[in-house]
C-alpha cells in the first residue's frame, strides 16, 4: 500500500473510532412525543398518593405533575379510575392550593416510531454513579496480523462517572 493510501486509511480509522465512541455516550437525541394541545387545560401526569392511617382510615390524594416536576393538588367530585402516571388534560377552577376539576381528558400521545426507555428509582437502595461500558475495536498497522505468537486478549473499556 502506498503512503497516500496508508494516510487515508489512518484518517478513516480514526474517524470510525471517534464515531463509535460518540455513539456510546449516554445522552439521548430522541425527543418526547408531542401531545395534542387543549385550549384552557392544565396538562400533566397524574400522581396518586394513598395514605393508610393508624386508626384504619385511608386517604387518596390526586396530584397533577407538570414537566418541571411541580405538583398541583386535584379535587374530583368522583375519584377517577385512572392509573398513576396517566397523562391528563384538566379543566377547573383554583381553590387555594387545589384545582377543583370540572372536566378531565386523558392526553393522547402521538405514536413514536423510535425506541424509548422508562425508568424509576429503586426504593431503599443508595444511588450509584452511572456505569458506561463501551467495547472498542481498533485496527493498528493497517490490519496486519500481530507479530506475536499468541493473540491479544479482548479488553473492555469501562468508564464510571
Amino acid at each position: 500500500m502506498n503512503d497516500l493510501g496508508r494516510a487515508w486509511w489512518r484518517q478513516f480509522s480514526v474517524g470510525v473510532v471517534l464515531a463509535t465512541l460518540a455513539s456510546c455516550s449516554s445522552g439521548s437525541s430522541t425527543s418526547e412525543p408531542v401531545e395534542d394541545i387543549e385550549p384552557g387545560a392544565t396538562t400533566g401526569e397524574l400522581a396518586v398518593y394513598i395514605a393508610d392511617f393508624d386508626d384504619g382510615t385511608t386517604e387518596t390524594r390526586f396530584m397533577l405533575r407538570n414537566a418541571a416536576g411541580d405538583e398541583q393538588k386535584l379535587v374530583f367530585d368522583t375519584p377517577p379510575d385512572l392509573p398513576n402516571g396517566t397523562r391528563l388534560h384538566v379543566w377547573g377552577k383554583r381553590n387555594g392550593d387545589a384545582l377543583e376539576v370540572s372536566k378531565f381528558k386523558t392526553a393522547a400521545l402521538q405514536e413514536s416510531t423510535e425506541l424509548g426507555s422508562q425508568g424509576s428509582p429503586l426504593i431503599g437502595v443508595p444511588p450509584q454513579a452511572p456505569h458506561v461500558v463501551c467495547p472498542v475495536l481498533v485496527t493498528i498497522s493497517g490490519g496486519a496480523a500481530p507479530k506475536t505468537a499468541s493473540p491479544a486478549p479482548p479488553t473492555v473499556l469501562s468508564i464510571t462517572r
